[in-house]
């Protein structure tokens, strides 16, 4: 009888030079969210900033394949989105909806005033918690051998309670008999539980929390890494799923008419360039130029203690927020 040969590690094909992507993920968000606050009418900013979310996914997917501890890693992901998150509604100019609330608690301190509280400031969640609901549905879809019975009922408890604030008991209620009904069935078929529970309940957990609590790309961001993930270690595979992704997006915004002060008509243009160039000159398509810094490899990584690579996204909301005070009293 022939003994099974083990599987190889899928490694990332990509650019796994995860500190200078970072970066420059950085330097294209704060490029975006600058075009946004303090120049809205230079839409080339914006469209640079299209570059950074993919860049994002695919650090995170390569450092879900090189960590040791996902749940540390899901720990940390959240910590930085949670402390961010005022600094976030600062620089994003929700300022006046968040502090009539923290007045209203201040004067009258109670468990509703509270909730009313929270749900104001998380209404509009940043980018890392789209980055932790996509972590955890690639943790979900991997079936690592990492302690999944703690993501199972976490997710299940997740989506109830957002079920239960957003349309009431009985649509919780009714989620939590079907998980119920899903684990019956597993275990009455012998099946690995936890592990089979995982793979369809955490994604799912992941893409539903996503749309529900309107998290920055929604449920199509959380789809992005579950897409990446599934071929990682092919450069051709990553390039076809990224084209096809975001053009698929893209399909929804109208062509760009104008680039850095050049005004131009694709319709007027022939058929063999102006069909293809409507396709790509779109909003969301333009994150298609984060591909060559994906597939690249660099090669040398930039060295950085771990705790900078997560304090500098809090620290450019602020120096955001300092930067719209300044302009604003000076305008």
């Amino acid at each position: 009888m022939e003994t099974a040969l083990p599987v190889p590690a899928r490694t990332p094909a990509g650019n796994t030079a995860t500190g200078w992507l970072k970066i420059l993920a950085l330097v294209f968000m704060f490029i975006d969210h600058a075009g946004k606050m303090l120049f809205p009418n230079v839409p080339e900013m914006r469209i640079i900033g299209r570059i950074a979310f993919p860049i994002y996914v695919w650090c995170m997917i390569v450092g879900f394949h090189y960590t040791r501890s996902v749940p540390k890693y899901l720990l940390r992901v959240l910590a930085v989105g949670i402390i961010s998150q005022p600094l976030y509604y600062l620089a994003l100019h929700h300022e006046y909806e968040i502090g009539v609330k923290f007045s209203a608690l201040l004067q009258n301190f109670s468990f509703p005033e509270l909730g009313q509280f929270l749900r104001t400031l998380f209404v509009r969640p940043n980018i890392f918690l789209t980055l932790f609901l996509g972590l955890c549905a690639v943790w979900g879809v991997s079936g690592r051998k990492d302690p999944t019975h703690v993501l199972v009922p976490a997710a299940a408890a997740m989506i109830g309670a957002v079920l239960w604030i957003q349309f009431g008991w009985q649509y919780a209620l009714g989620f939590w008999l079907l998980a119920a009904l899903s684990v019956g069935i597993c275990v009455l078929r012998k099946a690995d539980v936890e592990k089979n529970m995982a793979r369809f309940l955490v994604p799912a957990a992941a893409l539903i929390l996503a749309t529900l609590q309107n998290t920055d790309y929604g449920w199509k961001g959380v789809l992005l890494f579950i897409l990446l993930y599934a071929v990682r270690d092919s450069r051709p595979g990553i390039a076809a799923v990224m084209t096809a992704y975001f053009m698929f997006w893209g399909a929804a915004y109208s062509v760009t008419g104008s680039l850095f002060g050049l005004k131009f008509d694709v319709k007027k243009w022939p058929a063999f360039l102006s069909q293809p160039l409507s396709a790509l000159l779109r909003m969301e398509t333009y994150a298609l130029l984060s591909l060559p810094l994906i597939l690249i490899r660099f090669k040398k990584d930039l060295k950085m203690p771990r705790w900078v690579g997560y304090a500098v996204y809090p620290a450019h909301l602020l120096l955001l927020y300092i930067l719209e005070l300044i302009f604003r009293q000076s305008a």
